[in-house]
């Protein structure tokens, strides 16, 4: 049986000056962990870790849907 998860992280060790980090998705199969990079940065006050989604940065910012496209496909 195989067992696995996936899930969207950042490293909390490499935020960058800006402010951004950058996003992986998680893959655990049968408890071997693999982080894969999705070349998505993101500001790390705006990023909900529990919902795991990019929120808007202003009023109509567009990019953080397009991100939120990105993360819901990973």
């Amino acid at each position: 049986m195989v067992n696995c998860s996936a899930k969207v992280v950042y490293n909390k060790q490499r935020v960058r000056e800006d402010g951004t980090v950058l996003l992986y998705l998680r893959v655990i199969v049968n408890r071997r962990k693999k982080d894969l990079d999705l070349k998505v940065y993101w500001e790390l006050a705006k990023f909900d870790q529990k919902k795991q989604r990019c929120m808007p940065r202003h009023k109509s910012d567009t990019q953080a849907q397009d991100y939120n496209l990105i993360l819901s496909d990973a």
